[in-house]
């Protein structure tokens, strides 16, 4: 899932790549987040951790993390 992904925007152009994270208190987020990296890493790219801004798995957390 996340390596599919995170190819799939690399082949568009896309480097600086983030990743909504959900939130602190959620297990799948820290494996989400873990996997990313990683996938990032295979491709031999560093995430910032602004790129992966933590808010509600919403649409309203979505809007937050976007404007953020």
């Amino acid at each position: 899932g996340m390596e599919l992904a995170v190819q799939h925007l690399l082949e568009l152009g896309h480097q600086r790549i983030a990743l909504l994270d959900g939130a602190p208190s959620a297990d799948a987020p820290n494996v989400r987040r873990e996997r990313f990296i990683a996938a990032m890493a295979r491709h031999g790219l560093t995430v910032e951790s602004s790129w992966i801004p933590r808010a509600p798995n919403n649409l309203g957390g979505g809007r937050q993390a976007g404007e953020a």
